[in-house]
């Protein structure tokens, strides 16, 4: 038994399939189905016909869309192509297939189209987290050098504080001590402290153990940190600004993860002040007071601000307004979770073009 379909069953049956459907001849699309006018962004399927489907491929596929139509005149029929839609707000990407035939003697293709949206915004996500798991092993790798480093210059620098007492011993047995030289020998020995606390906060900020919990002075967590960037900070007109006054702030806590959490917020402020079009000198300031049982440690810059509508957004895990190369979206979204870990709270307040103050509530050993 023969089953004979007429042009109406045809249209009706293309009219319930997902797929967009469309037909085109001379570069005017003459039939397209209903899903075809949702997926390029139209109401209705009249939107659509009468237009070159070009005109709904944005510009940045366009030539790859017109390679398409001539790879499927060649061979009548074509590989599938993804390709983004021209369509505002929206970055929409469908897969099409086209296939090339001759309708009453004039040149027509055919063109099934398909929404890969979610599809290439997983494929996209995926990338992402393979390139954050890429930097983690190279951050994990840096940070075993950073503390071997570390730990090979703090071998030389005791031998150097220890032949500068000597000296410093010599000069005083002499009848007359000359001052300069004890001058001298004071401003090498700050020299040589100040490379040892940089030696010290590197080794503790790159050390292995992660999990270690112990008594932390958030005070001295916050110094060391600061004495890591403030050289590099300075040079680019950023001052820090310490005023830690709480009378409590030893908690239990991972020094490491402190650390980093201080390091993030500092990192994020430069960035902020850098961007920013200020007459004034950059500014850091971070203060401590004690509110109960708490410490509450706040973070303000004087920065570019972040924007109202990215303030809920901003402990989201790769959420990030600086490119790929500068920011991976997830400082904010650590130093989040290590803060809840802890029991605490972390808050923003930031006005565009005003600056920001993070907020840090911790609970500390009475």
């Amino acid at each position: 038994m023969s089953m004979v379909f007429s042009e109406t069953d045809f249209r009706n049956q293309v009219e319930l399939l997902p797929l967009g459907f469309v037909i085109m001849i001379n570069n005017d699309i003459v039939y397209a189905n209903r899903s075809a006018a949702r997926l390029l962004g139209k109401d209705s399927p009249d939107q659509v016909r009468g237009n070159d489907f070009a005109v709904f491929v944005h510009e940045h596929y366009s030539r790859l869309y017109l390679d398409e139509l001539t790879v499927a005149k060649n061979s009548k029929v074509s590989w599938p192509l993804q390709v983004r839609l021209n369509q505002e707000k929206v970055n929409k990407y469908v897969e099409i297939l086209v296939t090339y035939f001759i309708h009453e003697g004039q040149e027509a293709y055919q063109i099934v189209i398909s929404d890969v949206t979610l599809k290439k915004n997983i494929e996209s996500e995926m990338k992402k987290l393979l390139a954050q798991a890429f930097r983690s092993n190279k951050l994990a790798a840096l940070g075993e050098l950073v503390a071997g480093v570390a730990h090979e210059v703090n071998n030389p620098l005791s031998i150097i504080q220890t032949y500068l007492e000597l000296i410093r011993d010599y000069i005083k047995s002499e009848p007359e001590p000359h001052e300069l030289s004890i001058k001298a020998l004071d401003k090498q020995e700050a020299a040589v402290k100040r490379i040892s606390e940089i030696v010290r906060g590197l080794r503790s900020y790159a050390k292995g153990d992660r999990d270690n919990i112990s008594d932390v002075d958030v005070h001295k967590a916050i110094e060391s940190t600061v004495s890591l960037v403030s050289f590099i900070y300075k040079k680019q007109d950023i001052l820090f600004a310490l005023e830690l006054d709480a009378q409590k702030s030893t908690l239990k806590a991972n020094l490491g993860k402190l650390q980093q959490v201080f390091m993030n917020l500092f990192s994020n402020a430069r960035d902020a002040i850098v961007e920013s079009s200020r007459e004034s000198e950059g500014k850091i300031t971070v203060t401590s007071s004690n509110s109960g049982s708490n410490i509450v440690i706040k973070v303000s810059d004087n920065g570019m601000g972040i924007p109202a509508e990215n303030l809920e957004k901003i402990f989201h895990s790769f959420f990030t307004t600086k490119d790929d190369e500068k920011g991976t979206g997830l400082g904010l979204s650590i130093s989040y979770s290590f803060v809840m870990d802890l029991k605490g709270e972390i808050t923003v307040d930031s006005q565009a073009g005003k600056g920001t103050t993070f907020t840090i509530t911790l609970p500390v050993k009475d």
